[in-house]
Parts: C-alpha cells; sequence; structure tokens
C-alpha cells in the first residue's frame, strides 16, 4: 500500500520546501501515478466524531453537509496529511471532536480537487498551469473521489 505523502524524500518534503516545486520533479510524481494508477494508495480525511463513518462510510458532499463555500458537492475530499485532514474537519466543525480517517482507494479514481488549486493560485500566488491529480498532490497537498467510501476502505487513523 502506497501512502502518497511516502512517494519519495522529494514529495515528503514538498509541503515544507518549494525548492521542490521544479517541473523535473512535477513529471517525475506525474509519471509515477500514470505508471501506477491501478495501484492502491491512503489518503487522509477528517469529520466530526459524531458522523457513523466505519458503519456508514464515507458520503460525497451534498448542499446540506457542505461545510465551505467552496466545496463542491458530490465529492469526497482528500489529503495526503492526516494533520491536513485533521485541521479542515477542525474548521468545518468548531468546538467539536474529530477524527482523522485512513482511506485506500486506487490512484485511478482520485482526482484534482480544484478547490484547493484555486486557493494556490489566489492566496499562495502560485502559478499552477492545470486543474490535474498532479498539481492537485503537489500543490494543494489533497484529491477528491467522485462516489462514497464504503466502510471496507477506511480505518481511523491513530498517529
Amino acid at each position: 500500500m502506497k501512502h502518497l505523502f511516502w512517494l519519495d524524500d522529494v514529495h515528503r518534503e514538498w509541503a515544507y520546501n518549494d525548492v521542490a516545486h521544479d517541473s523535473g520533479e512535477i513529471k517525475r510524481l506525474h509519471r509515477f501515478l500514470i505508471d501506477h494508477k491501478e495501484q492502491m494508495c491512503v489518503l487522509y480525511h477528517g469529520t466530526s466524531a459524531d458522523i457513523p463513518v466505519m458503519s456508514e462510510g464515507l458520503k460525497p458532499t451534498s448542499e446540506r453537509t457542505r461545510k465551505s463555500l467552496q466545496s463542491q458537492k458530490g465529492f469526497v475530499y482528500l489529503s495526503i496529511y492526516p494533520r491536513h485532514a485533521r485541521d479542515f474537519a477542525s474548521m468545518a466543525y468548531p468546538g467539536k471532536e474529530v477524527k482523522v480517517y485512513a482511506v485506500t482507494v486506487p490512484i485511478r479514481e482520485l482526482m484534482a480537487d480544484k478547490d484547493q488549486l484555486r486557493n494556490q493560485r489566489h492566496f499562495a500566488q502560485r502559478e499552477i498551469p492545470k486543474d490535474n491529480l498532479t498539481f492537485s498532490l503537489a500543490f494543494g497537498h489533497g484529491a477528491r473521489l467522485k462516489r462514497r467510501v464504503w466502510p471496507y476502505e477506511i480505518e481511523e487513523f491513530i498517529p
């Protein structure tokens, strides 16, 4: 099982070292994702501890459950970092206990998190040429799925 956080030493450093965002490293990540698209990987989702994730799974965002104006309905949002998943959950459910879950899915099902790419362009002033999975993982540190995540694909993450 590949944890996308641990693809390689360079990718692990991307959240902290902008030097690694050169075109060669981006191309290397893109090639990895293409060559391993059938491989399973682990990403993370944080939510309120009150939600019965282990029995019901993770349902795509709906108009009723949307916690951010940026989130699009119909997707489950995932992060490559457990800490980011916890931070997003804490913002969505202020004052509530949150849990982080490890989600195991095939790389081929991951889609770009366009919300985070938009944030990177706007707030971080990054020049990101495309909304694709490679840039989403490298700069936005996340991805999204256009489906429900079933309980058998989920484990509670305990740091």
